[in-house]
């Protein structure tokens, strides 16, 4: 949460946003189950900020997809 805040911070007096997001399942059919979320920020082809984390619970992909979007989005003004 802490690393969003900051990127949110620095991201407070842009305007213009672009995002490559993805979320993944691993081992979906046993309980040694992995979920990820990632993404990246760019401006004129210059990664400015990256994210990534783990997430738990009610292992889906739909939700890893979803969850790195919205992360993503939490960083927007």
């Amino acid at each position: 949460l802490v690393e969003l805040q900051s990127i949110a911070s620095q991201n407070s007096n842009s305007t213009n946003f672009t995002f490559y997001t993805d979320g993944s399942v691993t081992n979906l059919d046993n309980s040694q189950y992995s979920m990820s979320i990632g993404w990246l920020q760019i401006n004129n082809n210059t990664i400015n900020h990256t994210f990534q984390a783990q997430i738990e619970l009610w292992p889906c992909s739909f939700k890893a997809e979803l969850l790195a979007i919205l992360s993503a989005i939490c960083t927007v003004p």
